[in-house]
């Protein structure tokens, strides 16, 4: 599970402690993601695209939890997800 909320911090994120939780082992080693982990951010970008991008605008959160931009957006390519960074400057 991610690490504990602080004011600001995960629980103002609900995709990331709701959606992405089964991921966050998989961001920092070099295993593939689990079909969990894919459905979940497909599910995420499907149903809540503003939270992630929100998370995406707010790398803090990220750093509070010890992921990086790049463990992220690896993470959606190894889904086979075809997204960019750039839809979100529509969806905010």
């Amino acid at each position: 599970m991610f690490g504990p909320a602080v004011s600001g911090g995960v629980e103002s994120f609900p995709c990331l402690q709701n959606n992405l939780a089964p991921c966050q082992p998989y961001l920092k080693g070099s295993y593939i993601a689990p079909a969990i982990c894919c459905e979940q951010l497909k599910e995420t970008i499907t149903h809540d695209l503003k939270c992630l991008c929100n998370i995406l605008a707010h790398t803090d959160v990220l750093k509070s939890l010890n992921i990086t931009l790049v463990e992220l957006m690896k993470l959606r390519k190894d889904c086979g997800i075809n997204l960019t960074q750039s839809v979100c400057k529509v969806e905010i």
